[in-house]
């Protein structure tokens, strides 16, 4: 950002519309095009994220790197997630920490995967078990 002058569009595209590089790629508009004030014209909001990676390899790299990261949380899939540890190169220190501590806190990663499960199971279970004892107080009434 700093090597930008603040009045460029370069600038404008990462400063003003950076809750756009957060959201998951697929959650962008990709059809409807609209009005964006500071840069003056119609575009997608997809085309926009596009303008703004393009401007620098590193910056590219680590939102790649970063959603990869998410996506593979959100679905709790491990392999993918650590794959995705793996596969992380020229990004920034910031983010290098991060992933450093992903990469030394894997396994706490895997327990909480296990024990959101084993509740889920143990919720199942019981609401199962509840239903069963109502049922068998009707139809035994």
């Amino acid at each position: 950002m700093k090597r930008f002058n603040p009045k460029s569009r370069e600038y404008r595209v990462l400063k003003y519309y950076w809750q756009l590089y957060l959201k998951n790629y697929d959650g962008l508009e990709k059809r409807k095009s609209q009005w964006f004030a500071l840069l003056k014209g119609h575009m997608t909001q997809e085309q926009l994220v596009v303008i703004g990676l393009n401007l620098d390899q590193q910056f590219r790299q680590a939102h790649q790197a970063a959603h990869t990261l998410v996506k593979a949380f959100q679905k709790r899939d491990y392999r993918s997630f650590k794959a995705a540890l793996v596969n992380i190169e020229n990004v920034s220190s910031q983010l290098m920490t991060n992933i450093k501590n992903f990469i030394k806190n894997r396994q706490n990663f895997i327990y909480r995967i296990q024990i959101e499960f084993k509740i889920k199971i143990e919720k199942r279970t019981q609401f199962v078990n509840k239903l069963n004892s109502k049922y068998n107080f009707i139809n035994t009434g």
